[in-house]
């Protein structure tokens, strides 16, 4: 049946109802005066004509079954009937729609949790190029990197993949140009080196994104890109907030650009980053978190040039056919390290064939695709799956 029938049985329902009765008493009585000519009396009369017609209400149902939407009609019965029966029992009612906010509420936190870190894949160009880089060392992997071991990686991989190094994304008080002294407000921030938006072979929306220009010297570049989100949340997706102050925990800063509307970076959370500034601007900010340091290493001091603080995750962007092994990080013995590869890796509880595996392709006994000086300290691993879901250890 059509939506306009539908619409024409609603509306005229009462008006029916009333001919069929109409219909119905007219059978009724044509019975009763055929039975009264044959010489019945009128209660006789009356009798016989109902039972030759049959029961009155079933041939209402019937005929309104016939020319109406009976399944729909039974449907709005039924629920008339939970209705008055949930009415009547108000301690079960409360109880059963308790339960059901419960189970829906709890469904949609997981899928919520799910589709963040796990269905959604990341917004950028041919995500299954882009690897995280984990360093190895006897028994385990790491994958926080200081800043001076990627810089090295940076150079000694020039022309056949590129890297990139981010941070976990901190809160922090974000306070934009014109909102007043005192309005700062908590946003997420992630500290990335001037790669990052090249790598991922993203375009600004509006302004630039950040280069390698602009992550040089510790503390001397304050500038900013601001998300697609942020842009319209906070900023009313003003046209002057290209080139407008924002002070990030009490530093001013400029916004230079404003990402894609699509883009959320690489981490795969319920948080996106709200902002993204140069990696050498983390004494500034005073960015504290997610940092491994050793030896000797002052943590009251600038992280970016110190070797002995690892804050940093790094990403890879290559072919397959380019080398498997980034090398020369951390100093150590070709032939020694190869042995911690066959014994360590193994301790992790991961698959140790894997493992060997990419070590011999990328790091052989020949030293094909190393630097001669054999020193291996930093893998891409197999357990990192190609499909650009980049996490922390």
């Amino acid at each position: 049946m059509s939506l306009l029938r539908l619409w024409r049985v609603l509306r005229r329902r009462r008006a029916d109802d009333a001919i069929l009765r109409e219909e119905l008493s007219a059978h009724l009585q044509a019975l009763e005066e055929h039975y009264r000519a044959k010489g019945l009396s009128a209660a006789a009369a009356r009798t016989a004509a109902r039972r030759q017609f049959g029961n009155v209400t079933t041939v209402t149902e019937d005929v309104r079954e016939e020319f109406s939407f009976g399944g729909l009609e039974r449907l709005a019965q039924d629920v008339r009937h939970a209705a008055r029966t949930l009415r009547a029992s108000p301690g079960f009612t409360l109880m059963a729609a308790g339960s059901l906010a419960l189970g829906i509420g709890g469904s949609i936190a997981v899928f919520t949790l799910l589709n963040a870190v796990v269905l959604r894949s990341l917004p950028i160009h041919e995500p299954d190029r882009v690897f995280q880089a984990l360093r190895a060392s006897t028994d385990e992997t790491v994958g926080r990197l200081a800043w001076p071991a990627i810089q090295r990686a940076q150079k000694e991989l020039a022309g056949r993949a590129e890297i990139a190094a981010v941070s976990r994304i901190a809160g922090m008080q974000l306070e934009p140009e014109g909102r007043g002294a005192g309005k700062a407000e908590s946003g997420t921030v992630q500290l990335v080196s001037g790669e990052y938006f090249e790598l991922l072979r993203q375009r600004p929306q509006r302004g630039r994104l950040l280069t390698g220009s602009d992550n040089v010297t510790v503390g001397a570049h304050p500038v900013a890109v601001i998300s697609d989100v942020y842009w319209r949340r906070q900023l009313s997706a003003s046209k002057t907030a290209v080139g407008s102050h924002l002070t990030i925990n009490g530093s001013a800063f400029t916004v230079i650009g404003i990402a894609e509307p699509q883009f959320f970076g690489t981490t795969l959370t319920l948080r996106s980053p709200d902002v993204w500034i140069p990696l050498v601007m983390q004494p500034v900010v005073r960015y504290a978190q997610n940092a491994s340091s050793h030896d000797g290493a002052d943590t009251r001091q600038p992280w970016p040039p110190q070797e002995t603080i690892e804050w940093l995750s790094a990403a890879e962007s290559r072919d397959d056919s380019s080398g498997r092994c980034l090398r020369n990080l951390a100093g150590h013995d070709h032939h020694s390290r190869r042995q911690d590869h066959r014994q360590g890796l193994s301790r992790t509880g991961r698959r140790q064939g894997d493992w060997i595996d990419w070590a011999q392709r990328g790091c052989d006994d020949t030293h094909r695709g190393c630097s001669q000086r054999g020193q291996v300290s930093f893998e891409d691993v197999p357990a990192i799956r190609p499909d650009s879901r980049f996490r922390y250890v």
